[in-house]
């Protein structure tokens, strides 16, 4: 990318690293680009892994949603999490970046809250042209919730998994079925889910996801006590 002469909110709005370090003050660390890439990249499924302590929810959940929406503002994401107070905080983290930012404001200066549509951390909504679609610009919900009515671009689902959906068969199974009779119908075509997590069983989302060989996947795995990393990255396309 050709950078000369360009002014860094500029860089910003071109680029997810960039971007993470001005408004939130966080320069990425090596697996942090690896998953700036992958979120920018055009893949419509998305599976990134790793162990607690990575910062994936910061980067994958709160920075990344906070850029897109200031690049799309016509976008309708939803942030999905094991529980919906844990989806409620993303949600929050989100909305707080876009209309009390400084920073910011500095990158995308025309994106506005919608405080008469709503502005719930539940759902809410920013400034969008007159005739965009009834969905907000972000709806927060834990899994298993309810989410008739609602349809998105970009589903982002933040650590479903818990010891409770994964203590055994049947509730792996539940959390399986409603992944994929309900979570995605809500997707538009052409759209995009990013799962983002970390392995609490062999039969877990991740590894059924893993087996199905549809979702390019970021695999990072803690290979030492102080929590170096090493990532394996698999398109679908790739041998399993």
């Amino acid at each position: 990318m050709d950078t000369t002469g360009v002014s860094l909110p500029e860089l910003a709005r071109r680029d997810l690293g960039v971007f993470g370090a001005l408004v939130f003050g966080l320069w990425p660390a090596a697996h942090h680009g690896c998953w700036a890439e992958l979120l920018q990249s055009e893949a419509e499924r998305l599976l990134l892994i790793a162990p607690p302590g990575h910062a994936k929810s910061t980067w994958c959940t709160v920075i990344y949603p906070a850029w897109l929406i200031g690049r799309r503002p016509e976008v309708n994401i939803l942030l999905v999490s094991a529980t919906a107070a844990q989806a409620l905080l993303f949600s929050g983290a989100v909305r707080a970046t876009v209309s009390a930012s400084a920073e910011y404001q500095q990158v995308f200066p025309a994106i506005t809250p919608d405080r008469k549509r709503g502005w719930s951390a539940a759902a809410w909504y920013v400034a969008r042209a007159a005739g965009a679609n009834k969905d907000a610009t972000v709806a927060a919900y834990g899994v298993g919730g309810p989410l008739i009515g609602r349809r998105a671009d970009v589903i982002i689902v933040d650590d479903p998994c818990d010891d409770a959906t994964t203590a055994t068969a049947a509730r792996r199974d539940k959390l399986w079925r409603w992944y994929r009779q309900t979570l995605l119908t809500r997707l538009r075509p052409g759209g995009r889910i990013i799962v983002v997590m970390t392995r609490w069983h062999p039969d877990d989302l991740a590894g059924r996801l893993i087996s199905g060989g549809d979702y390019t996947t970021c695999h990072m795995e803690a290979i030492s006590p102080i929590a170096e990393v090493s990532a394996e990255v698999m398109t679908p396309d790739a041998e399993l």
